[in-house]
């Protein structure tokens, strides 16, 4: 049995990075949140991925209420080692 409030909308959000293409790199982070959360017994968690979606962001949070929004934020990860 899951615990809190399992009514609450969840929104899980990628944002549009221009270093990041989450086409090219699986943003595994939030598949696994959500699964997580589903498995709760969170019942309406969304996940938007600006790279791949017809509307901004700001569309959705206009038109719908979300109780809980999560924005990841990946680090990009230095190539040069030493500097």
């Amino acid at each position: 049995m899951g615990c809190g409030d399992q009514k609450m909308r969840i929104l899980l959000v990628s944002p549009s990075r221009v270093w990041w293409n989450s086409r090219k790199h699986i943003h595994m982070g939030l598949g696994y949140l959500a699964g997580a959360l589903l498995a709760a017994d969170y019942k309406d968690v969304t996940l938007f991925d600006a790279e791949v979606e017809e509307e901004p962001i700001s569309a959705l949070l206009a038109r719908e209420r979300f109780d809980v929004v999560g924005v990841s934020s990946p680090t990009r990860s230095s190539t040069k080692r030493g500097r």
